[in-house]
């Protein structure tokens, strides 16, 4: 193929011979060149596919990761809980449980079909989820520690701890039993402790001595009042230590172990009273043992 070119007035005229390859190598070029756009775009997007398809592998394991280790702390702070539930109701107080928050704690089988997100999508992001989840059980944990924090004020004030320390033995049990002088049936509304005459007779929680004196059937009693409308004595001893109106500490001596009032040998009378009422001293002393 010749091409003429004539150009200018004056006519002058060039000419050019194509070749067959020059005409076919114009026109590969001409294809190849929208082609190699097309494919490099293809190449370029595949390739970011595949790393958002690696991250979204990697986010899940580590969202398994959280959600295991999330499904732990609950498990753990509400074996706590009941154990600790366990013991208020063994001292007969009411327990008011505080649920955790539901959620992903556990694992959950999920499905459908895999679908790439395509921007920033907060309602679709399994990583806002955790975190509302997170924030929801940090706010749960808060909560579960002021409920804590009260219950344990209130527990430290409770008479829990043994008026004896060591070297006695219980010799009668709260309830029914035969009176030990006349025979006939009877209530006994506290716990008998046998030991050596003088043994420390201890507070068994924090409190303000309201009695300090001789008491008829008592003998030398002290009763202190813990708050809550708790209340506890210790009756037959030998010898008072503190007076009426002194504010004394669990553990600290407030008279000797004796034998004074109606009894039938030395030993330390004890009991707890709710609103003025007996109760089972053994119930506290057996959670505190716990």
């Amino acid at each position: 193929m010749q091409l003429i070119w004539i150009s200018g007035p004056s006519g002058q005229m060039r000419s050019w011979t194509l070749r067959r390859a020059h005409v076919v190598g114009a026109l590969l070029v001409a294809v190849m060149l929208p082609m190699t756009g097309t494919l490099g775009n293809v190449l370029w997007r595949w390739q970011g596919g595949q790393a958002q398809v690696e991250l979204h592998a990697q986010q899940q394991e580590q969202l398994h990761d959280i959600n295991s280790k999330l499904a732990q702390m609950v498990a753990q702070v509400q074996m706590l809980e009941q154990q600790k539930n366990d013991m208020l109701r063994m001292l007969g107080a009411r327990v008011a449980q505080e649920e955790a928050p539901a959620g992903k704690g556990s694992l959950r089988f999920q499905g459908g079909p895999f679908k790439l997100l395509t921007g920033v999508d907060r309602q679709l992001d399994p990583w806002s989820h955790t975190e509302q989840e997170l924030s929801s059980h940090s706010a749960w944990a808060r909560r579960i520690q002021r409920q804590w924090q009260k219950e344990q004020a209130a527990l430290q004030a409770l008479p829990v701890s043994w008026p004896l320390q060591e070297g006695f033995e219980i010799s009668s049990d709260f309830g029914a039993r035969q009176d030990p002088f006349t025979g006939i049936g009877a209530l006994h509304e506290g716990l008998d402790f046998t030991a050596d005459v003088g043994t420390p007779v201890r507070a068994t929680a924090p409190g303000r001595v309201v009695r300090a004196a001789y008491a008829g059937a008592y003998g030398q009693l002290v009763e202190i009042d813990h708050g809550n409308d708790y209340t506890s004595r210790y009756a037959h001893m030998r010898k008072v230590l503190v007076r009426v109106g002194d504010h004394v500490q669990r553990g600290e001596p407030v008279g000797e172990l004796g034998n004074t009032g109606r009894s039938t040998g030395a030993h330390l009378h004890y009991e707890i009273r709710f609103r003025a009422q007996a109760i089972n001293p053994e119930k506290p002393l057996m959670a505190w043992k716990r």
